[in-house]
């Protein structure tokens, strides 16, 4: 899913949107989109507000995995 990549006020209504075309599908897809729903959207840990990447200059955890390659290429 995209949502991340979203302003975090769009965040919920989108998901609202996929939730209803998944009750529709049901199964394994439904699964999945209430563990999203209770964990990432409503969850008491994570909330969009800590996971949204909407005009954020870095947005994945790219930069890290450079930065670690450099230092294993260093350390040799």
């Amino acid at each position: 899913m995209s949502l991340p990549y979203l302003p975090v006020e769009q965040i919920e209504p989108a998901f609202n949107r996929l939730m209803e075309v998944a009750e529709g599908v049901r199964g394994p897809v439904l699964r999945v989109c209430e563990y999203i729903s209770r964990t990432w959207i409503h969850g008491s840990v994570w909330r969009p507000l800590n996971w949204c990447v909407f005009r954020e200059e870095v947005r994945t955890n790219n930069i890290l995995e450079g930065n670690y390659n450099t230092i294993s290429i260093i350390n040799l």
